[in-house]
């Protein structure tokens, strides 16, 4: 048994070289070492809502594209309920010159006021359709279909507007509506709220 001073030790010293450093510096760093491999695909986050802490959403683009142009290959989005707003991130992300595939980031809703908890501290908005269609819900059987109905709808929704890979938000929970992965609920009798 050797033991080592962690002033010492080699990861003391990067770590007090990386405090140092701006925020993102450190993930700049990352991501250019590893690119320069070219053995590695390196996703980083995207925030379609804009992140709680830029100053705009034209601010967060730009952080995205820098670590883009640092060497991440593609972005994954948090999560959102409304797909008009990951389309217009897409679409000014591309305007921007960021040229690497854009995943949306989708939540199956298992529980509505869980999620709502949830969305409220990663601050992504739950549009007012939502609210009224789980409120009106009469039931857990209704709800199950309720959260099919939504999370089919908005996947088809997306992948019509050529969205090719979505990246689904289980928390752990690899069966978040996964019953029927060709659209059953449809079948099934569940039917989508008007979103107004």
């Amino acid at each position: 048994y050797r033991h080592v001073n962690p002033e010492w030790s080699f990861f003391a010293a990067v770590s007090r070289y990386l405090d140092a450093l701006p925020d993102d510096a450190y993930d700049l760093i990352i991501f250019d070492s590893l690119a320069q491999t070219g053995e590695f695909e390196i996703s980083v986050a995207a925030y379609p809502e804009k992140h709680p802490e830029a100053s705009s959403l034209s601010a967060d683009i730009d952080n995205l594209k820098r670590k883009i142009d640092a060497g991440a290959t593609s972005a994954i989005t948090q999560f959102f309920f409304d797909n008009a707003d990951f389309l217009r991130f897409r679409d000014a992300c591309a305007a921007a010159g960021i040229a690497a595939p854009i995943q949306p980031g989708l939540l199956p809703i298992e529980k509505f006021p869980k999620m709502v908890n949830f969305a409220a501290r990663c601050q992504a908005r739950v549009p007012d359709w939502l609210h009224t269609a789980f409120g009106r819900a009469l039931d857990e059987e209704e709800i199950g279909r309720l959260s099919i109905a939504v999370a089919v709808d908005q996947w088809r929704g997306l992948i019509d507007e050529g969205v090719e890979h979505l990246h689904v938000y289980t928390l752990n929970n690899p069966d978040l509506s996964f019953e029927d992965r060709g659209g059953g609920p449809r079948r099934r009798g569940a039917s989508l709220p008007h979103r107004g």
